[in-house]
């Protein structure tokens, strides 16, 4: 069972968004229905992508509704990291929770990673430990691509992370901040740089396990997100080699 103790600061959830008209509604019921539950001083910040369709309009109404809830509007794409960096510097909340708008991991798993910031500077959201919990999973080929993805980063990096791209994270605003202009991918593999380079300054980084679920109707194209994964995360590697060899 999870403990829900009273978090003394200002929590800023950070929700990246782009063309969610069908799932945004209900992730800002949910969300808000459990941080008001369990009295979380918190906010909501939606990190809207360039959305073409009602993303905007469906927050913008929940915002009027709820000041706790914000709505930042990009006029372009920014990439599923870039609308993370943005909410980070928007933010007024003392730690940073990053959720995925389908909230494959609930926000019943909140607490989990607020408890490990008592002891920690980044917490990852894990689906590959021992004490994870998968209740739906993935289709297989997803399966397969996670664990090689994060194979491939070990090797890389040298580094004990078993899941690198859950989207559910936490960390403080300050040190987040002081990693953001480190961070040079703002698609998917944004993950993986923010961890190497807390890493690299000496932040402890750990791993919390979670209760996960997979949710169908991913937009993301699997064989380009690989493509440009891979691509991404050799860049990151050869950044980092290049640094130590100066």
């Amino acid at each position: 069972m999870i403990r829900e103790e009273r978090f003394e600061l200002k929590v800023s959830v950070i929700v990246p968004a782009y063309n969610e008209e069908r799932r945004i509604a209900s992730c800002l019921k949910v969300l808000t229905a459990y941080l008001e539950r369990v009295g979380l001083d918190y906010e909501i910040v939606v990190s809207e992508d360039g959305s073409t369709d009602r993303t905007c309009e469906i927050v913008g109404e929940y915002a009027r509704l709820n000041p706790r809830i914000r709505l930042l509007h990009s006029d372009r794409r920014l990439g599923k990291g870039g609308g993370i960096l943005r909410g980070i510097e928007e933010a007024e909340g003392e730690a940073i929770v990053m959720v995925d708008v389908d909230l494959s991991a609930p926000p019943s798993q909140i607490p989990r990673l607020l408890e490990a910031l008592k002891e920690a500077d980044l917490a990852l959201g894990s689906r590959n430990l021992p004490e994870s919990r998968i209740g739906v999973k993935p289709p297989l080929h997803r399966r397969i691509l996670n664990r090689a993805f994060n194979l491939l980063f070990r090797l890389l990096f040298k580094a004990e992370i078993h899941d690198t791209q859950c989207g559910f994270k936490a960390g403080w605003r300050r040190i987040l901040l002081n990693l953001k202009d480190d961070i040079t991918v703002k698609g998917f593999a944004f993950d993986v740089e923010l961890i190497v380079e807390a890493l690299r300054k000496g932040y402890r980084v750990v791993e919390v396990p979670i209760t996960w679920n997979y949710q169908p109707g991913s937009k993301v194209n699997t064989v380009k997100q690989v493509f440009h994964m891979g691509r991404d995360l050799l860049k990151i590697w050869w950044k980092t080699r290049a640094r130590k060899s100066l």
